[in-house]
Order: C-alpha cells, then sequence, then structure tokens
C-alpha cells in the first residue's frame, strides 16, 4: 500500500511536468494585485476592446482588471510611465517620441514604455466651408488655419507633415491653437480660418461631421496619394488609408479621400513581469472570439499585431508569438535594433 502511495505521487509530478497549468491562469508572487488600463474616452473601439480585456482579465486571470478613459493624446503613456497604469493606448507617433525622449517628450526624458501589438490607423484630414471650394493643402498657404491641438500632439505632428508634404511649413500659414472638433467647426463656419485638422474613424462616418454639415457645407480633404506614399514610406507609424465617399458623399467631394493614418497600439511597462505580460497576451488573443462582439472594428484592432513596429517589444509578448509560431528572425533582428537605439536590454 505504501509503494502504491509512492507511485501514485511519482505519477502526478510527472502529469504536472508533461502538461503544466496554463501561464494564463497560474499567478506569481510578483504579479501585481490589480491593474488599470488607460484608453481613448468611452464608446470608442479602442475603450471597448480594453473594457472587453478587462473583463477576460478579471475573469480568466483572477486579477481585478479596470479599463479608465483617458486621452490618447499623450495622458495615456504619462500615466504609463508614472506608474499609475499597467497597460495603456496610444498613438504610435507618440509612443516613438516618448520611447526616445524626442520632440514633445524631450523634456521627460526617455519614458517607460512597450509594445504589445499594433493596433489600427486613424485617418487624417482637413475640414473647410464648401464655400471656399479647397481641395488640397497646398490651398493653405497664407491662409489662417486651427492646426495645433494641445490636447493631441498627433494632430501638430501630422498637421507638420501635410505641410510638409506641400514643401510648406508653419511658416507658410497662420496657425492657430484649437481644443477640439467643436471650436474648430465655429471657426470654419464664420470663415475665421480657412480650415483645421481632425482624425476621423476608419470606417463609417464621424457623427459630429454630419451634425455641423446640417448647419453649413463641409468639404474635407488632404493631400496627394502620391505624397501621402511618400509619409507612409517615410514614417513607419504613419499608414496610408483614406476616407470613404459612400459614407460622406459631398463632403468629399463624392470621391474617396487617401490619406495617412496614424496607427494607434496597445503598450505596457517594460518593468512588468514577463509571464505577466505572456498571461495578459494570451488570455488576450486567445479569446479573440469573446471580444469581436463587442465592437465591429475590434478585428481592425487585433488583426495585424506583428506590423511594422517603431517601439521594442516587451519580452513577455514577444514569448507568446513565439509560441505560437510567429515570431521570426525578421521580426527579432527588429527588435534588437530598437534596443539598442534605445540603449536598453528590454
Amino acid at each position: 500500500m505504501k509503494n502504491m502511495r509512492w507511485y501514485f505521487l511519482v505519477a502526478i509530478i510527472g502529469l504536472m511536468v508533461t502538461f503544466p497549468l496554463s501561464s494564463a491562469n497560474a499567478s506569481s508572487a510578483d504579479w501585481p494585485k490589480a491593474i488599470s488600463i488607460a484608453a481613448a474616452r468611452v464608446g470608442t473601439v479602442n475603450y471597448t476592446l480594453s473594457a472587453g480585456m478587462a473583463e477576460l482579465i478579471t475573469k480568466e486571470m483572477h486579477i481585478k482588471a479596470v479599463p479608465e478613459p483617458s486621452s490618447v493624446g499623450g495622458k495615456t503613456l504619462h500615466l504609463l510611465n508614472d506608474k499609475k497604469v499597467e497597460f495603456a493606448v496610444s498613438a504610435c507617433d507618440q509612443a516613438y517620441d516618448a520611447t526616445r525622449g524626442i520632440g514633445l517628450y524631450k523634456k521627460y526624458g526617455k519614458m517607460n514604455a512597450r509594445l504589445m501589438w499594433m493596433g489600427s490607423e486613424t485617418p487624417f484630414a482637413m475640414v473647410s466651408h464648401g464655400d471656399l471650394g479647397l481641395r488640397s493643402v497646398s490651398e493653405l498657404r497664407g491662409k489662417r488655419i486651427m492646426g495645433i491641438y494641445p490636447g493631441n500632439m498627433s494632430f501638430t505632428l501630422v498637421m507638420d507633415l501635410f505641410l510638409k508634404a506641400e514643401g510648406m511649413t508653419r511658416k507658410d500659414v497662420t496657425d492657430i491653437s484649437f481644443t477640439g472638433w467643436r471650436q474648430g467647426a465655429t471657426a470654419v463656419q464664420e470663415k475665421r480660418v480657412a480650415a483645421f485638422i481632425h482624425p476621423f474613424p476608419s470606417e463609417g462616418m464621424a457623427g459630429w461631421i454630419k451634425q455641423i454639415s446640417m448647419d453649413f457645407p463641409v468639404r474635407m480633404f488632404g493631400i496627394s496619394e502620391e505624397k501621402v506614399d511618400s509619409l507612409a514610406k517615410e514614417y513607419s507609424f504613419l499608414k496610408k488609408t483614406k476616407l470613404k465617399a459612400k459614407y460622406y458623399g459631398d463632403i468629399l467631394y463624392n470621391q474617396d479621400l487617401v490619406t495617412v493614418g496614424n496607427i494607434v497600439s496597445w503598450f505596457c511597462r517594460s518593468d512588468l513581469p514577463d509571464d505577466f505580460v505572456y498571461a495578459v497576451m494570451k488570455t488576450t488573443f486567445d479569446n479573440l472570439d469573446k471580444l469581436y462582439p463587442l465592437h465591429k472594428f475590434v478585428r481592425d484592432y487585433t488583426d495585424n499585431p506583428l506590423a511594422p513596429f517603431d517601439v521594442p517589444m516587451h519580452p513577455g509578448v514577444i514569448k507568446y508569438w513565439k509560441e505560437k509560431g510567429r515570431w521570426t528572425q525578421a521580426l527579432q533582428q527588429r527588435q534588437d535594433r530598437l534596443l539598442k537605439e534605445l540603449g536598453v536590454s528590454r
């Protein structure tokens, strides 16, 4: 009888070695007891996806997780860097500057952010009064515009790139800071400015555009497709995309508008335990079928997670993709180059 107990114990240990507990369900002493995911405002697809992630993490990993509505205009990266949240949604152009401590992030130094996965693009365009008949950024030379939005640094960046594509700088326009579409729309309607810049959903029509088009004729425009191609080639955090005439009609002069979009992605702190981040990735990507029904555009934010990236991935993320057989030598070379560029080991 005693020998049988030993055989039984050895058999159990053997099974545990052969079939280890899932990392997504096994907790570790150094894992956080509760986590937050900083996302955009309630109602946006990335907030909805973050809320779905939080529910899965709470249920599957037994760690309290909550989404925090914030802003992808740069605030989320500060929350991440200040260890007020563990995960954050951010525009890739901002994360590029933040992890290098350059541009508008220069005064903060290199910020603590690592990529989890690449998301979807947010197209940008100029909004103008139909009476002006503007069709290109080049026609803004010498005019008053609104191209600086302190609440979201991507506005400023894309405006700079639009002007650059046309061989212009801000010296060629009179640029006025603004606080969002309401202020911009009022200024355009009253013809105090020729146009303002704004991002749009990649599919469907922005509700606020429909709203203001009832008050005055609205038109949207950007730069030529050739110049869009040039920008997308030069800046990998931008993607060639389009706004569709089937949604906007006269507002787009009844033609699709090819433009650039800044890619919005998911990030985490580099100091989070590798096995914890791996578990979060596994919990999320192994359960996408539970997240798709939450919003019709969830697929846009999860279908191309290994697109070309400019911020190093967290080691826990890499472990997950290796397990799935999707981590390639080319991806590792890109990762190594970025780590060397940032002067870090992880």
